[in-house]
């Protein structure tokens, strides 16, 4: 398909057209497909070694002739759990740990390749390395996954379409005149890691000519359960390369590699030896006392190997070691096994995550917020593997909570559109027939996060309301930032079921929320922990004033009446229980139980104030302008601050250095964002977690001031509110929207407030310039009321708010005396 524009300017003129570009679609219809799924037969090594037999990687290979006058070749492959294909010795792409992690019952990602320079005329060779991932789990682990309905050998299917000049088309595909062999990889796991033995390799088993009589015949295998679709979403990428900092000996012959941060990925060594000695590498973010790699701190809830490598030499030289079908969490990388001390050269880290492309970029005048703005990236790329996790390495699962929290913090920082639909796609699949979400998407059936085998009206033990919230969350926040309707539109049925079984299981409307506000601080004290009801039934209240709006805009009138309804009874039901009235305090007197009523709007008229008095008490007084709320309760409490007009008591709470906070992470030598406030005093938890990194949204929206306008998604109206009244002198932010690049940057000079923005064509922006006098605000050098792109709207407290056409505008203004 070809495809070019041309633009119109202000005043009616067009462009000339563009230069044609052109994408080739995939195969639409199941009968696309030529071949069948492919494998190889029942083959287990000896387990002598401790190994788990039958996790093996296997290559598969074919030969196949070409005709002169190739016009075209495509290949269409999908590979389970992941695959490597090759043509004629050479790699296809770039992606690592392909095809992304679905549901493989209900859906099955494939991939496609242009192969058309990678072919000769003659013979070509084809090969295709299988390992397990996620389809063939090794290790057992507290959620089951070894043991999900989709388990299944290693398997493959393969459609190369083959186009000539005279307009003949041939098609090779995967079927039983395949070969299969046993490789070097002898035992593969994405949790344990990998066995390589390099005396097993079969050199030029990928290439024209290479002698395979003694292999076997590939075996016809029964196709998993889900639909073969279109991998969308961007492919996992090695970043690059990171150098380590540091090599220490902290036993004799045992050498720890420190790669100075936390990351995802794994390490490319170079060694020598004899055939069959063998180098292990263990790998993980923190140290013992005596200075080697920490070990149990993350396998509490799973069995056998580890975050480990093992690489047997075939001996004779330098060899050249790197996993493929494995990943892990770490910064520091412990050797074994190495008949002399390693040269700091010798290994390499590869940072591996899902290539999502930059969005935005933020600074600002306090150096240690810009450190926590690395910490965030580092940690959100870190926890991006077609999934968003909630750590690379003890669990490396898709906790739906966690990642709702970063969302808007993903999407400032990264192009997340492809890679949050996909994810939506996920969470669609994981819904129960009555209605149910588990917390944990792609689920495999974990018993403690389904409802399927409870009674009706029975919330499991990880159930949530927030967790399974995602199904309406996620498409809510794709509109909100992209203006993108078909993700809600798509979802609109199951986020109905997921409501209908939010009613069934209330009492009276009243929700439980088992997750609560997950990591709130009273987890790990005798303090009083916001009740689990009031969380509940806040989050039901919300999701079903957010089912109003989307009814209405799907033009389903009744049911935006029906929603709008339930969230009265809701709200009603919630002050009932909750609130005392006389007081303004909520259930638990919480930070949390203040801040839910004020930023979902549930306090009864008249009692606001109260509820906003005792939740900045608790604040100044209670916790010495602390925070004290968990992943639920941190990203709407920096918004509602500051919404509410303390945004300075909000940048005191994220400026504070000791526990909790962000600045605390920084001075105890954090390089990811930590799962839980104090992760020295709760040492066995996460050092690479993202979900408190979802300020990083407010970095943008409160602090640059660039926001999203509700009235019109997707920036194409939008909100310039920059953070003056912090302790900043400065901060600058761009955004590249789906409907331009938007920016941002600010500063003070004395008393003068200067601010530049820049507003994409075809949109408008509402801009609020601090001054005790719309006289004193200047854009380019003259008054304001004289700039023909600018309106004047209201003003509010010490702000004047413009309406801004598109373009770029230099202001200048006094700063009121009493900010």
């Amino acid at each position: 398909c070809f495809w070019k524009v041309r633009i119109r300017d202000g005043e009616g003129k067009l462009s000339r057209w563009s230069e044609p570009a052109a994408w080739t679609m995939g195969l639409l219809q199941p009968s696309g497909w030529a071949g069948g799924w492919i494998g190889a037969a029942e083959h287990e090594y000896d387990d002598s070694a401790g190994l788990f037999e039958g996790h093996e990687a296997v290559i598969i290979r074919r030969e196949m002739n070409v005709r002169s006058r190739l016009r075209s070749a495509l290949v269409h492959i999908s590979g389970l759990g992941y695959y490597e294909l090759y043509i004629n010795g050479e790699k296809a792409g770039d992606q690592v740990l392909a095809p992304g992690f679905t549901d493989y019952s209900k859906r099955v990602l494939y991939n496609s390749f242009d192969v058309y320079s990678s072919l000769k005329k003659g013979a070509n060779a084809i090969g295709v390395i299988l390992g397990g991932g996620w389809y063939n789990t090794a290790t057992p682990d507290a959620w089951g996954f070894e043991k999900a309905p989709w388990v299944d050998r290693p398997k493959m299917i393969f459609n190369m379409i083959l186009e000539y000049d005279d307009g003949s088309k041939e098609i090779m595909a995967s079927d039983t005149s395949w070969k299969w062999a046993a490789g070097p990889i002898v035992f593969n796991c994405v949790r344990g890691g990998e066995i390589i033995d390099a005396r097993l390799e079969q050199h030029g088993w990928d290439k024209a000519g290479f002698d395979d009589t003694g292999w076997k015949a590939a075996v016809a295998a029964g196709a998993p359960e889900g639909t073969l679709v279109s991998e969308q979403a961007p492919p996992i990428r090695i970043d690059r390369f990171i150098e380590p900092v540091e090599i220490t000996e902290p036993q004799p012959g045992i050498y720890v590699f420190d790669m100075g941060v936390n990351i995802s990925g794994w390490a490319r060594i170079e060694a020598e030896g004899n055939p069959g000695d063998t180098i292990s590498l263990l790998y993980n973010e923190g140290l013992n006392p005596d200075g080697t790699v920490r070990y149990g701190a993350h396998t509490w809830w799973h069995f056998g190997p580890y975050q480990t490598e093992k690489f047997i030499l075939k001996g004779g030289g330098k060899e050249i070691f790197e996993p493929r079908f494995t990943y892990h969490g770490f910064r520091y990388i412990q050797v074994d096994g190495l008949n002399e001390k390693p040269a700091m050269e010798s290994l390499k880290a590869a940072f591996v995550h899902t290539d999502v492309q930059p969005a935005g970029e933020f600074y600002c005048s306090n150096a240690d917020i810009n450190k926590v703005q690395e910490l965030i990236i580092r940690t959100q790329l870190n926890n991006l593997h077609s999934i968003p996790t909630d750590c690379p390495h003890r669990e490396k699962i898709g906790w739906l909570g966690d990642g709702v929290v970063t969302q808007e913090e993903a999407m400032y920082n990264f192009d997340m559109a492809a890679f949050y639909t996909k994810w939506y796609n996920d969470v669609l699949d994981s819904q129960e027939i009555n209605g149910h979400i588990p917390p944990i998407v792609p689920n495999s059936g974990w018993i403690h996060s389904t409802s399927m085998k409870h009674p009706e009206g029975v919330v499991p033990a990880f159930s949530d309301p927030w967790w399974g919230g995602a199904v309406i969350l996620i498409p809510w926040n794709i509109y909100q930032y992209y203006g993108d309707l078909r993700p809600l539109e798509k979802g609109y049925g199951a986020m109905t079921a997921f409501m209908d079984w939010l009613g069934r299981v209330a009492d009276d409307h009243i929700v439980w929320a088992n997750l609560a506000d997950w990591i709130e601080p009273a987890c790990f004290s005798d303090e009083q922990r916001t009740p689990q009801e009031l969380v509940g039934t806040a989050e039901y209240y919300y999701l079903a004033k957010l089912m109003a709006e989307i009814s209405s805009l799907s033009g389903k009138r009744v049911e935006a009446e029906k929603y709008n309804q339930l969230a009265g009874s809701i709200r009603e039901k919630l002050n009932e229980k909750f609130l005392d009235p006389e007081t303004g305090i909520y259930a638990g007197g919480t930070q949390l139980s203040q801040v839910l009523p004020l930023a979902f709007g549930l306090a009864p008229e008249g009692t606001e104030g109260m509820v906003e008095k005792h939740l900045i008490h608790n604040i100044k007084v209670k916790n010495n302008n602390h925070l004290n709320t968990g992943f639920v309760g941190t990203p709407l409490m920096f918004k509602l601050l500051t919404d509410l007009g303390y945004g300075n008591l909000a940048y005191i709470m994220a400026t504070q250095e000791d526990q909790p906070g962000w600045f605390y992470m920084l001075r105890n030598g954090a390089t990811t964002i930590w799962e839980v406030w104090d992760a020295i005093a709760q040492s066995d938890h996460s050092q690479n977690h993202p979900a408190f990194g979802s300020i990083g949204a407010w970095y943008y929206q409160s602090l640059a001031g660039i926001r999203p306008d509700p009235s019109a998604p997707g920036f194409k109206k939008f909100i310039i509110r920059p953070g003056y009244e912090t302790g900043l002198s400065w901060a600058k932010a761009s955004y590249n929207s789906v409907n331009g690049q938007i920016s941002s940057s600010w500063r003070k000079d004395n008393d003068r407030f200067i601010l530049d923005i820049v507003v994409p064509v075809n949109t408008t922006a509402t801009v609020y310039i601090p001054s005790g006098s719309i006289d004193e605000i200047t854009e380019g050098g003259m008054p304001v009321n004289e700039i023909p792109d600018l309106r004047f709207l209201r003003q509010e407290k010490d702000c004047f708010v413009f309406a801004a056409g598109s373009g770029s505008y230099h202001f200048e203004s006094q700063i009121p005396t009493h900010t």
